[in-house]
């Protein structure tokens, strides 16, 4: 017999332009087989998609079958990537997941207007990117997720501290603090004025166990000495749990799981594969009923 191409069942892939430049996106959309609630599926709005798109949503159906089993209800899952072959658009994310004045450009050698994007990022997901979705499924606009990893985990935090009815829950995936502390800290103590609604939110902040150190799989990494300075001066895994604990510490007269915040070290994984791991965590703090029960920082 002869091969034919594989196709993800449900799914529709669509490419929209940014308003602000043109950029061209890729937006993913796969529904669930189930039929939708009385309110509308709950859904999940994903970043860098062109590299966890279809990892998200096998690892949300195959689980979604026995709710009661997983704790994970049938979903909509949204993804948001670029129009490139690549796993990354590196430039573009980085310019799309960061404010003008943060330390990426600094770090990491490149010049200073390929940052300064999430304002305009922001608003293209919920002008475009929401509408786009509600048009292919009824969605509960009180149930929805967003999910990030690395510069896509540190906007996600952001999206929270700046406007936190934005989204029901908020997954930071390793998430790069260091490239932008100092502002975030600084609106952590802003967050309890700016929940406008009674609504609780819910945050899950992970970090793979050798993002701060060298897993014993890297250490023949040319350069290995320069490395460990990076990790250590980022201090992926110390600052993580500190803005877990900040998270807490500044929402707790607001009141009992107004804010459930769960802090994961994530054993045995780097900062790529932390991802993997981190989503499907994720989309089980966002989509159980009783995720309360996960929230672990004191």
């Amino acid at each position: 017999m002869e091969p034919t191409p594989l196709i993800l069942p449900r799914s529709k892939l669509h490419y929209t332009r940014s308003p602000v430049d043109g950029c061209i996106y890729r937006i993913l959309i796969a529904l669930p087989e189930e039929p939708p609630p009385p309110d509308g599926y709950p859904a999940i709005f994903l970043l860098d998609a062109n590299a966890t798109f279809l990892t998200t949503v096998e690892s949300l159906r195959m689980r979604s079958r026995r709710t009661g089993s997983t704790g994970i209800e049938p979903a909509v899952i949204v993804g948001i990537g670029y129009d490139t072959s690549g796993a990354y658009d590196e430039e573009r994310r980085i310019y799309d997941f960061t404010r003008s004045d943060t330390n990426v450009a600094q770090r990491t050698s490149r010049s200073a207007h390929t940052t300064g994007g999430s304002a305009f990022f922001a608003r293209f997901i919920d002008e475009i990117v929401r509408p786009l979705a509600a048009n292919e499924a009824p969605l509960n606009l009180a149930r929805q997720s967003l999910i990030g990893h690395s510069l896509g985990g540190c906007f996600v935090l952001s999206r929270l501290l700046e406007h936190p009815q934005s989204f029901e829950s908020y997954i930071a995936i390793s998430p790069s603090i260091w490239s932008d502390e100092a502002w975030l800290l600084e609106q952590i103590e802003h967050l309890p004025a700016r929940f406008i609604d009674a609504s609780p939110r819910r945050v899950l902040i992970t970090v793979g166990e050798f993002e701060q150190s060298i897993a014993p799989w890297q250490s023949s990494l040319p350069d290995i000495e320069r490395i460990i300075a990076m990790r250590s001066e980022r201090a992926m895994r110390d600052k993580a749990r500190n803005m877990a604990s900040n998270l807490v510490h500044t929402t707790k007269d607001m009141g009992p799981n107004r804010l459930i915040v769960r802090f994961e070290e994530l054993l045995g994984e780097d900062h790529s594969s932390s991802a993997l791991v981190g989503i499907s965590h994720g989309l089980r703090m966002a989509l159980w009923a009783g995720a309360a029960a996960l929230h672990n920082v004191p």
